[in-house]
């Protein structure tokens, strides 16, 4: 061939091998997009799972009871506290092990302010919170989870880092 026609021929190759790369990467993205978009689903499934179920195990006259007192010693607490801790060890052996539970109540004064009213975390340490300790996360998100009074699971972030946290009503 001449000179000149392999050039146009290299061209072509190279156009060819470029337009598959590029394709190629496209699809890859699209399917990483796919893919991550149906294990956070499946996540946020299986968080509002996680939450109905502490939800469901929680006496309801327990709860308003350490609300009320902020008592950290009563047998409320350690109820409360104790099916907290269940949850959280029935689901500690998974690949995405549950990490945090916790309860909150509504200010009956403020609607947008959170207080504490259990934590599984052990008392003392860095991660545990005492009843009556103001819960603030990082910008808006979840006044319309407790409005709303229904399971849902949000991505917050809160001086403890960035998470998947899961409300349920009691």
């Amino acid at each position: 061939p001449a000179p000149s026609q392999m050039r146009i021929s290299t061209k072509l190759k190279i156009v060819t091998i470029a337009v598959a790369v590029a394709s190629t990467a496209a699809m890859c993205a699209a399917g990483y997009r796919i893919a991550s978009g149906a294990l956070m689903k499946a996540l946020e499934g299986r968080v509002i799972a996680l939450a109905q179920t502490v939800a469901a195990s929680i006496e309801t006259g327990d709860f308003i009871s350490v609300a009320n007192s902020g008592d950290a010693q009563s047998q409320e607490y350690a109820r409360l506290v104790g099916a907290m801790r269940s949850v959280q060890a029935a689901n500690a052996i998974v690949e995405y092990p549950v990490t945090h539970v916790y309860l909150l109540a509504v200010s009956p004064t403020r609607r947008d302010t959170w207080s504490f009213v259990a934590d599984a975390a052990t008392p003392g340490t860095d991660d545990w919170s005492p009843p009556g300790e103001t819960y603030d996360p990082d910008g808006d998100g979840i006044s319309d989870m407790f409005t709303a009074a229904r399971p849902t699971a949000r991505r917050l972030s809160d001086r403890w880092g960035s998470w998947l946290s899961g409300y349920a009503p009691i």
